[in-house]
C-alpha cells in the first residue's frame, strides 16, 4: 500500500450524527476506504480469495495456528514500523495495511480467538487500543473472554509498583478501549463489558475513599466522565464495520442494481441522449410566453419513463453523464462563435435546468442530487485526465454553482442536511490535492453564501466535521508553498482567497475556529504566522473578551479562565504513536527518566520523511504531546503560579524537552505551546505559566531568545492578535523577576533594540512609565520625535504664508511641485 487509499467522505448515522466525531479512530476511515475500492482492485480481488485459501488448510491445523500466529505479529510490526504522517486526503497507511491483515484473519476467528487473546498477555503489547479494539471488532477475540480479562488486569494484584493505589495503565486503557468500542464505533453494547465497567466503578469508588495523586484524581475523573456517558446510551443494536462485510454489502446492492436493469453503453444510445438533451437546450432558449413548461415537462417525463433512462439511479447516472460532456463539449466548441455580450454558459445553465427537473420530480430528492454530482464528478475527473493542461474548470464550476444557487433546500432540516452532506462529499472528491486544476473554482464553492453557512448552521453543529475536512484540504494543498515561501502570483491569489474565507468564519462562526483549531494548527506551516494568528484569535461569540492593557489586570481571578476550553480533534489517537503516550504516562506516574530520555527520540521523523517535509521533527505528534502533558495536569497551572508543588512532573517534562531537544525541536516544542494561548480558558491560563516558568527557569540563555522569538514573531505581523499572546507577553516584559531587559539578545544589533521598543511601547504604552535605561531612551525619543513634528509645523506655515504673499498662481506651481 505504497499509494494509500483515498479518505472516505464524512457519514452520518441514522440519528444524522457523524459516525466517527472526533476522527478518534483512523482505522475506521481505513475500513471503509478499503471496502469503497473497485472491485476490480487487485487488493479487493486477493480479500475475496482469502477464505478459500484458509479452506485449503482445513487438515493442517498447526500451520494455520503458525500463520495465524505470524499475521498477528505482522500487525503489531505493522503498528510500531510504519510511520503515521500522511496527507489528509488519504487514509493513515498504517492502519489501511491493518485493516488487511484484520481481513486475512477474520476466516479464523472461530478457531484462534482463545490463541489471540494469549498473544495480548505480553505487558508490551496489552495496552494497545487500536489493535484490541480491531481485535474485537474483527470477532477475532471474543467480547466475553476479554471482559473477563480486563476485570482481572485492574485487580489490585497486577498493580505496578503496588505502592500506588490504583493500577493506572489498566484503568486507563479500560476506558479509552470502551470509549472507543461502545460511545465511538457502537460495535458493542454496555452490557457486553458488564464486568469491566462494573470494576471501573468500584476503582473509581474505592480512590475517593484513599489519598491518591494528582494523576490519579485525575484518572478517576475520566472514569467518572465515562460512566455518566455508558448510562445514557440508548442505542440497543450493535454495528459491523469490518472490509469484509462491508464489501459483501456494497456487492450486494451492486447486484441489486444490476438486476433492474442498465442502459448499454453504445454509440447508438449516446446519440439518442445528446439528441435529447439538444431538444431540451432548444426549449429553454425559447421565451416564456411561447412554451408551457408543464406540457413539455410532462412529456419529457415522459420519453425518460419510456426509453428506461428513470428506471434506476445507474441508467439516471449514465443519462446525466452524457448530457453533461455534451454540455462540455458543446461549450468548448461553439464558445469562439459567440457574438460580444452573448450568454456562453447558456448550454451549461441547460444542463444544470435539467438537473434541477429530475431532483424537482423525485421522491428522494437527496439520493437524485447525488446521482447528480456524481456523473457531474466522474466527467470533470474524466475530462482532466483527458486534456491534463488543456482543463477548463470554468464549464465544471459553472455547473456546481447553478446547482446551489437554483436548487432550493427543503424546510426539513433532516433531508436539507442530506443535501448538503451530498454536496460536502462531491467537493471533498475534487479537493485542491486531487484536482489542482480546479483549485480556484473549488474555493470559490466551499465559501459560497449557498454552502458554507448553511452547513455550519445545521443544529447540533452536525456541519462542522464536514467542513473541517475541507478546510484541512485546502490547508494542505497551500502547505508547501507556504512553508517553502514559494508563492507563484496564482498561489499567492489563492492564499488570499482563504485568508477571506477564515477572515468570514472568524467574524460568523468564530466557535468553529475556537473548537477545530488544533487540527488547523497541525498543518499551517512554521512561517505562516499571520493565518495562525487569525485562527488562535476566535474566541465565543458570547464571551467579552478582558482588556489585556488593562493596568492591574488579575488574569487568574478571570470566570472564564477557570472554564476548559472544547477541543475537537483527535490528539488522544495522535498521541498513542511510537507508544508515546506509555512513556508519558510513565513518568508522571512513577518519575522513572528511563521514560524522559525516551520521549525527544520518538518525537523524531524517519529521514526519508524528514527529507519530504523539511523537517526531522513529527509536528503533528508534537503538538499533541505539548496537549496531552499539559491536560494530564489538573491543577491548570496554579502550582505554577504559586510555586507551592515543587514536584510537578509536567513542568519537568517541558524543562528537559526545552534543554535537550536541538533548535528546530525545541522552536517548535514552544510554538506548539504558544499556539495554546488564546481566549481566556485553562488552556491558555495553563501554558501561559508554563511558558513563563520556562523562560525564568532555563539555564541556556538561548532558550530565552527562542521564547522571545516565538512570542514575538506573532506580534510584529498584522493584526488580530491572540488575547493569550499578548497577556503572556506583557507578563514577560513587564514583571522584573523575568529581567526581560537585561539579557544580551535585547541589544544585540540597534534594528532589534528598536523592533522591541516598539513592540514594547504598544504592549505597555497606556500601562504606566516603564523601568531602566528603556524607559528613559523611550521618553528620548518621544521628545525628539515630538521636536521634529512641531520644526515641520512651523516650516509649513511659513511657506504657506509666502505662497500668499506671491499670489495665487505661483502658490499652485508650488503646491504641485
Amino acid at each position: 500500500l505504497q499509494a494509500p487509499p483515498l479518505m472516505p467522505p464524512v457519514t452520518y448515522g441514522a440519528e444524522g450524527e457523524p459516525e466517527s466525531q472526533y476522527k478518534e479512530d483512523e482505522s475506521w476511515d481505513a475500513c471503509k476506504a478499503l471496502a469503497s475500492l473497485p472491485k476490480e482492485h487487485w487488493l479487493v480481488e486477493h480479500l475475496c480469495k482469502v477464505p478459500s485459501l484458509w479452506q485449503q488448510l482445513t487438515n493442517e491445523p498447526h500451520n494455520i495456528k503458525s500463520l495465524a500466529r505470524e499475521v498477528l505479529r505482522k500487525i503489531f510490526e505493522t503498528y510500531v514500523h510504519i510511520t503515521q504522517v500522511h496527507s489528509p486526503d488519504v487514509v493513515s497507511p498504517k492502519h489501511a495495511i491493518m485493516e488487511v491483515f484484520f481481513s486475512i484473519l477474520e476466516p479464523l476467528k472461530d478457531r484462534c480467538s482463545h490463541d489471540f487473546l494469549r498473544a495480548l498477555s505480553v505487558d508490551s503489547d496489552r495496552y494497545n487500543v487500536d489493535i484490541v479494539s480491531g481485535l474485537i471488532r474483527y470477532d477475532l477475540v471474543k467480547v466475553s473472554d476479554l471482559d473477563t480479562t480486563l476485570e482481572t488486569w485492574m485487580d489490585c494484584t497486577y498493580r505496578q509498583p503496588s505502592s500506588y493505589a490504583l493500577n493506572q495503565p489498566a484503568l486507563d486503557f479500560a476506558v479509552s478501549l470502551l470509549t472507543r468500542l461502545i460511545l465511538r464505533q457502537r460495535i458493542c453494547l454496555p452490557t457486553d463489558w458488564a464486568r469491566s465497567i462494573q470494576a471501573l466503578a468500584s476503582e473509581a469508588n474505592r480512590a475517593k475513599r484513599t489519598s491518591i495523586s494528582i494523576q490519579e484524581a485525575h484518572l478517576v475523573n475520566n472514569i467518572t466522565k465515562f460512566l455518566e456517558e455508558v448510562q445514557a446510551v440508548t442505542y440497543t443494536e450493535r454495528v459491523i464495520h469490518t472490509v469484509p462485510h462491508l464489501l459483501a454489502k456494497r456487492a450486494e446492492e451492486e447486484d441489486a442494481m444490476m438486476a433492474v436493469g442498465e442502459l448499454p453503453d453504445t454509440e447508438e444510445t449516446r446519440r439518442a441522449i445528446r439528441t435529447l438533451f439538444q431538444e431540451w437546450r432548444a426549449s429553454e432558449q425559447q421565451p416564456p410566453h411561447a412554451l408551457n413548461r408543464a406540457t413539455r415537462d410532462q412529456a419529457l417525463q415522459n420519453r425518460l419513463d419510456s426509453a428506461g433512462y428513470t428506471k434506476s439511479f445507474l441508467t439516471m447516472e449514465f443519462f446525466l453523464r452524457v448530457c453533461c460532456a455534451c454540455a462540455v463539449e458543446t461549450l468548448l466548441t461553439d464558445e469562439t462563435q459567440y457574438e460580444e455580450g452573448a450568454d456562453r454558459f447558456e448550454v451549461i445553465d441547460s444542463f444544470t435546468n435539467l438537473v434541477v427537473f429530475f431532483i424537482k420530480v423525485a421522491a428522494d430528492k437527496a439520493k437524485v442530487l447525488r446521482v447528480a454530482l456524481d456523473a457531474i464528478r466522474k466527467e470533470m475527473f474524466l475530462d482532466v485526465e483527458q486534456k491534463k493542461e488543456r482543463f477548463d474548470q470554468r464549464s465544471f464550476f459553472r455547473m456546481f454553482l447553478n446547482l446551489l444557487t437554483d436548487i432550493t433546500l427543503p424546510e426539513d432540516s433532516n433531508v436539507q442536511f442530506a443535501m448538503l452532506s451530498t454536496y460536502c462529499a462531491t467537493f471533498h472528491a475534487c479537493n485542491p490535492i486531487r484536482i489542482p486544476d480546479f483549485s480556484f473554482a473549488w474555493l470559490e464553492l466551499i465559501s459560497n453564501k449557498n454552502f458554507m453557512p448553511k452547513l455550519l448552521k445545521q443544529k447540533n453543529q452536525r456541519g462542522w466535521l464536514s467542513f473541517k475536512q475541507l478546510l484541512v484540504q485546502l490547508l494542505h494543498f497551500l502547505e508547501p508553498y507556504l512553508r517553502r515561501v514559494q508563492m507563484t502570483d496564482s498561489t499567492r491569489l489563492l492564499y488570499k482567497g482563504t485568508l477571506r474565507t477564515l477572515l468570514v468564519l472568524l467574524h460568523d462562526f468564530p466557535e468553529f475556529l475556537c473548537e477545530y483549531h488544533f487540527a488547523f494548527c497541525d498543518i499551517i506551516p512554521t512561517p505562516c504566522v499571520q493565518i495562525r494568528n487569525l485562527i488562535l484569535s476566535a474566541f465565543p461569540r458570547n464571551m467579552r473578551l478582558p482588556d489585556p492593557f488593562m493596568a492591574n489586570l488579575k488574569v487568574d481571578q478571570l470566570p472564564d479562565i477557570r472554564r476548559e476550553p472544547v477541543i475537537l480533534s483527535g490528539y488522544m489517537t495522535t498521541v498513542l504513536q511510537n507508544n508515546l503516550k506509555h512513556d508519558i504516562d510513565g513518568y508522571l506516574r512513577t518519575r522513572d527518566t528511563r521514560h524522559l530520555t525516551a520521549i525527544p527520540g520518538k518525537l523524531e521523523l524517519p529521514k526519508y520523511q524528514g527529507l519530504q517535509l523539511d523537517t526531522m521533527y513529527n509536528i503533528p505528534l508534537m503538538n499533541a504531546m505539548v496537549l496531552y502533558v499539559g491536560v494530564a495536569s489538573p491543577t491548570e497551572g496554579e502550582e505554577l503560579t504559586d510555586q507551592q508543588r515543587a514536584d510537578n512532573p509536567a513542568r519537568e517534562i517541558f524543562l528537559h524537552l526545552a534543554s535537550k531537544l536541538d533548535y528546530e525541536g525545541r522552536y517548535l516544542l514552544l510554538a506548539a505551546i504558544a499556539n495554546h494561548l488564546r481566549y481566556p480558558n485553562t488552556h491558555t491560563w495553563y501554558f501561559s505559566c508554563m511558558i513563563l516558568f520556562l523562560f525564568a527557569e532555563a539555564e541556556k540563555e538561548v532558550i530565552k531568545e527562542q521564547i522571545t522569538r516565538v512570542l514575538l514573531e506573532r506580534l510584529i505581523v498584522h493584526r488580530p492578535h491572540p488575547w493569550g499572546l499578548l497577556i503572556t507577553f506583557i507578563e514577560l516584559i513587564k514583571n522584573s523577576r523575568y529581567d526581560f531587559w537585561s539579557h544580551a539578545f535585547v541589544r544585540i544589533a540597534p534594528e532589534v533594540e528598536k523592533l522591541f521598543q516598539s513592540v514594547a511601547y504598544t504592549c505597555l504604552g497606556s500601562m504606566g512609565p516603564m523601568d531602566g535605561d528603556f524607559a528613559a531612551h523611550h521618553q528620548h525619543m518621544a521628545a525628539q520625535q515630538q521636536a521634529q513634528q512641531q520644526a515641520q509645523q512651523q516650516a509649513q506655515h511659513q511657506a504657506q504664508q509666502q505662497d500668499q504673499q506671491r499670489g495665487n498662481g505661483h502658490a499652485y506651481g508650488h503646491g504641485m511641485q
